[in-house]
């Protein structure tokens, strides 16, 4: 096999793997990306639970949008579709 031939199998493999794990290539979400990919019928439960700390989120200065990590939503696919961090007792602004 040709240098070629593995690069490009290499890459078909890499590409395949990404299809397979679409958060690996992300680095932040909105609410109701994540709410689309965990079937959650409300986005406001993703924003409560960013709002809560429940989520690993912060909020965009300019367009007051909340991302949510991708590392968040990899927990949130480890538990099922729910936040693995208890809310706080007080909501982050």
């Amino acid at each position: 096999m040709s240098i070629d031939e593995k690069l490009i199998r290499e890459i078909v493999r890499q590409e395949l793997q990404q299809a397979d794990n679409p958060t690996s290539s992300r680095k932040f979400w909105k609410p109701r990306e994540v709410a689309k990919l965990f079937d959650i019928k409300d986005v406001e439960t993703v924003r409560r639970w960013c709002k809560s700390g429940a989520l690993d989120a912060d909020k965009d200065e300019y367009s007051l949008q909340w991302l949510i990590s991708n590392k968040a939503v990899e927990e949130l696919k480890m538990n099922g579709g729910r936040p693995l961090r208890h809310p706080s007792s007080s909501p982050a602004a």
